[in-house]
């Protein structure tokens, strides 16, 4: 069965974008459906990735060691930085991983994290622990990667703020996004 994966409605200002800002994407398995768009609201830009698996088996899984923003020694990009940021979208919601990237014309802040049966997570054991569990419940093994980039110029100064806002304007839209996928799937069952 084929899924698809339609574009996020836009929302809070944000605008889907034909351009593109950036020749990087994360590197990971092959999803089911995958998504790479741009935003844009004012001078602000942000990309939305989201990857979709279903039926994961080896090559094709969400969760992988082989799932990284970019390799080791890359020819252009370089990961500078790794941290976890709590309460992303704000006060009581859920934490992402965050990357700093840079080549040599330009820096891009990511955040990341797994949607799993409803659940937002970065924990990769608790990921695959609620995968199992998943499979297990006869649910499937249904999860997404979500993840968010935009680009800045100031090391000192990453545009966390951008991000927050995409999330919060932007989230509902990624969900419903990701309902549809979800009733798709169900439907053809």
């Amino acid at each position: 069965m084929a899924l698809s994966l339609p574009t996020p409605a836009a929302a809070g200002g944000w605008v889907a974008d034909p351009a593109t800002f950036t020749d990087w994407r994360p590197l990971y398995d092959p999803a089911s459906a995958s998504l790479f768009q741009v935003y844009r609201k004012g001078d602000r830009v942000v990309a939305l990735h989201l990857g979709y698996y279903r039926h994961q088996r080896r090559g094709a899984q969400l969760v992988s060691t082989g799932n990284i923003m970019v390799v080791q020694k890359h020819p252009v990009w370089t990961n500078v930085g790794e941290s976890h940021i709590a309460d992303a979208s704000g006060p009581g919601t859920f934490s992402v991983r965050q990357s700093q990237l840079r080549s040599t014309p330009q820096r891009l802040l990511i955040w990341d994290w797994f949607r799993i049966a409803g659940h937002d997570l970065i924990n990769p054991y608790l990921a695959k622990a609620l995968l199992a569990w998943e499979k297990l419940a006869h649910h499937g093994d249904d999860g997404t990667a979500i993840i968010l980039a935009t680009p800045y110029s100031d090391p000192s100064q990453p545009p966390t703020a951008t991000l927050q806002e995409f999330m919060h304007d932007m989230l509902p839209s990624i969900d419903a996004t990701l309902a549809r996928v979800e009733a798709q799937v169900m439907a053809k069952q």
